[in-house]
């Protein structure tokens, strides 16, 4: 019945060695002395090799020392919608924005930020 669209989907984990946020030239480090780790979850639709939507959630959370729980800080959201005007030529809208979890810890993580964008993309290839 729905032949015409296929679905695909992905999960990734782990670990984020190295964060920082610089603003104004100012770095702040974000509590390097807890280990972070990062989970992703995505899924995408194209419908007749065309039309592709797609959107993900990004979870960033540390590992508490001797406790099993996870405290989050941090999720970043991601959608996109790709159009295939003819071969070679793709009309992309993107939305991406982060946000801080307030879990009522400690959380280094404080501000929010995004962008969204409307890109026209020339593509080809030598044979």
């Amino acid at each position: 019945m729905f032949n015409f669209i296929i679905v695909s989907w992905f999960l990734t984990f782990g670990i984020v060695p190295v964060q920082y946020d610089t603003i104004d030239d100012t770095i702040s480090n974000l509590d390097s002395n807890r280990l972070a780790t990062v989970a992703e979850i995505g899924i995408s639709a194209n419908a007749w090799n065309r039309l592709t939507i797609s959107g993900s959630i990004e979870n960033y959370q540390y590992k508490e020392n001797k406790d099993i729980y996870f405290v989050p800080y941090r999720i970043d959201y991601k959608i996109g919608a790709s159009f295939k005007v003819i071969e070679g030529l793709t009309i992309d809208f993107d939305h991406y924005c982060d946000h801080p979890v307030l879990s009522g810890s400690k959380n280094a993580y404080s501000y929010s930020s995004g962008e969204t964008k409307l890109t026209f993309t020339l593509s080809g290839s030598t044979k």
